[in-house]
């Protein structure tokens, strides 16, 4: 199996959830390495996620500028900062946010100068950068005592609003559920 689709299924999600305006060039780049895919051998799981996000890489973005901005941007309906989901605990916000530019600064990636550290798609861009980079105890912490919750939370709030971002939501989750099995698996193996 190519690990590296894993990778760039990460970097297409956090592209698609871009201002539409700022994206395309970014989903160019993951596209059309993403859909060359179809002979490469997966595993079944990880087939159907690959097959999900196609069909959504040839609709194109989920929704235009105008949804978005009023999804996401100027006074958002979902924010897709994940403090906002966190606590209302502002101690424990800023330790998340603290804790993240620490795993950003760990991997030797260098954050966007201007953005916050919780911001969705620069995460999604995380965990695609670093996908083959091991640390696979830290990541799956990281997954599963941080972003599932999280981004459950986002999925909940955004659910009432946009069934199109939503699907971008719910591939983002079952992929993060599928590199915790595979982790799993692969700590098992020895």
């Amino acid at each position: 199996m190519s690990l590296d689709v894993i990778g760039l299924m990460y970097r297409a999600l956090a592209t698609l959830l871009l201002n539409p305006v700022h994206g395309e060039a970014e989903l160019n780049k993951v596209r059309a390495p993403l859909l060359s895919l179809g002979t490469v051998e997966l595993d079944d799981d990880l087939r159907r996620l690959w097959r999900e996000l196609v069909d959504i890489l040839q609709l194109g973005y989920p929704g235009d500028e105008e949804e978005y901005i009023s999804l996401f941007e100027l006074s958002p309906k979902v924010p897709l900062y994940l403090s906002h989901y966190y606590s209302d605990d502002p101690q424990s916000k800023i330790f998340f946010m603290l804790y993240l530019k620490n795993l950003y600064r760990f991997s030797g990636l260098i954050q966007v100068h201007g953005e916050l550290p919780d911001y969705l798609p620069l995460i999604l861009e995380y965990l695609g950068l670093t996908w083959n980079r091991g640390h696979r105890g830290m990541r799956s912490h990281f997954i599963s005592h941080y972003l599932l919750p999280l981004i459950t939370n986002l999925r909940e709030k955004l659910d009432a609003y946009s069934l199109k971002y939503t699907r971008v939501i719910d591939l983002a989750l079952g992929l993060m559920k599928y590199e915790l099995r595979f982790s799993e698996e692969v700590v098992r193996s020895g």
